[in-house]
């Protein structure tokens, strides 16, 4: 890992800040569905994103959020008894980026171990601990298998435009389909192995090689987002009437 992205604050952080700032954002998430407090509450996670060094992953999610904004404004727009439908069925999606957000942020800036470690230290219990770690493991490798599957299709003359697609069905099935589920056996087979050989089975306390620790940084994040995250709702539910 390069120097400029060791520099990144969201990989000095405690995973710990990271899930309990997720759980509250995800809460909060649940007051403010509509569109203007939900678009506040994204603000606020772009804004941890931005700050924790996490810049393009707040741009692509914001391109994201705008393009279902401007997609329900159209469809409401231009055929409002259908686009009424359609804001409705897209109104869960939209208050969902959000906790999606600081969800992508703890993936990718924590490492396996060290997010075993802080869901151990909130008694987690191991039932559910160890397939989250195995699917955070497996979906990322699994996604860097299928583009090599893709890579290697292309080069044997496989289109996968629509039209190759609707023209060889069979092809495209032979060519991408079976080599994937074949990978994805082979995948869960190696990290079934690597977890065993690391003692996943082995009963009692487990250790972690890093300590966790909150620093400043972590304490000052976890009371400014939670408080703000709060405030938001609060003002949601007031302007709904429903702190009257």
């Amino acid at each position: 890992m390069s120097d400029k992205a060791d520099s990144r604050l969201a990989l000095r952080l405690d995973p710990r800040t990271k899930i309990i700032l997720l759980v509250v954002f995800g809460i909060c998430a649940c007051f403010c569905r509509d569109a203007a407090w939900g678009s506040v509450l994204f603000a606020l996670a772009l804004l941890f994103s931005c700050i924790t060094g996490e810049a393009r992953l707040a741009v692509k999610f914001l391109v994201g959020y705008v393009a279902v904004l401007v997609f329900v404004t159209l469809a409401v727009t231009v055929n409002p008894e259908i686009g009424t439908r359609i804001a409705l069925i897209f109104q869960s999606f939209r208050a969902a980026f959000p906790p999606f957000l600081m969800a992508a942020i703890l993936i990718m800036t924590t490492k396996t171990g060290d997010l075993v470690a802080a869901l151990y230290a909130f008694r987690v219990p191991r039932l559910l601990v160890i397939p989250l770690a195995v699917g955070i493991r497996f979906f990322p490798t699994l996604v860097e298998e299928f583009r090599c599957v893709v890579d290697a299709a292309r080069l044997q003359g496989v289109s996968f435009s629509p039209a190759g697609v609707v023209r060889h069905p069979s092809t495209i099935c032979e060519s991408l389909i079976v080599p994937t589920v074949l990978r994805s056996a082979k995948i869960a087979e190696e990290l079934a192995a690597a977890a065993v050989t690391r003692g996943i089975e082995k009963p009692g306390e487990r250790t972690s090689f890093n300590e966790l620790a909150l620093s400043r940084a972590d304490i000052a994040l976890l009371l400014c987002f939670s408080a703000a995250c709060v405030a938001v709702s609060v003002a949601c539910s007031i302007a709904k009437g429903g702190w009257a």
